[in-house]
């Protein structure tokens, strides 16, 4: 699912160009990223290669496919709807 928030933004920044990486938007102003914010930003990216690794492999390994499973049948149980609004940006207000 590809969620379009263009809509939903303000006319000035609609008119801004959003960087997208990876098919993800970079929203964050590196500017704006210092101290302990910076430290702790970059240290959940370090941390995550571990993780990502450790649960696609170990993961993998100790529980099978219980896990995937799990999570399919809890994604199964919400009720979705076709509404970017409410459905993937549920904190954002109706005008940013």
């Amino acid at each position: 699912m590809k969620a379009d928030i263009s809509n939903i933004l303000k006319e000035e920044i609609r008119k801004t160009e959003i960087p997208i990486k990876d098919g993800i938007s970079l929203l964050l102003n590196d500017k704006y990223i210092v101290n302990d914010n910076k430290k702790f930003m970059e240290m959940y990216n370090w941390m995550s290669r571990g993780y990502d690794l450790a649960e696609t492999v170990i993961g993998r390994i100790k529980y099978g496919n219980a896990i995937n499973k799990m999570r399919f049948d809890l994604m199964s149980k919400l009720e979705w709807k076709d509404d970017s609004k409410s459905c993937m940006f549920p904190l954002v207000p109706e005008e940013i």
